[in-house]
């Protein structure tokens, strides 16, 4: 190996992987019907139907600026859910 760094991701993904998780919430009262949200760390790989499921269980309310903590702790793995993109409330 020559990087330092890529030594510790072959290890972290063959003793146990984990990924970050991006898709979208539902909105209510928004300019927008659902806004785009991240784990704030990744999440164990066997993990990720469960972080789905509970995120399309969620719904906001609006308004959501971007960074907001949507959940703060999804699916019980101890990892933020935050907004990446802003939705207005509705005038």
């Amino acid at each position: 190996y020559t990087c330092k760094r890529g030594l510790e991701y072959a290890k972290k993904e063959l003793t146990r992987p984990e990924r970050t998780v991006t898709s979208t919430v539902r909105v209510s009262g928004g300019t927008a019907k659902v806004t785009s949200v991240r784990t704030a760390t990744d999440v164990p790989k066997d993990a990720i139907f469960a972080v789905m499921e509970a995120i399309n269980a969620i719904v906001v309310p609006a308004p959501i600026a971007i960074g907001d903590c949507v959940c703060p702790d999804i699916a019980g793995t101890g990892v933020a859910l935050t907004a990446t993109k802003a939705v207005k409330a509705k005038a």
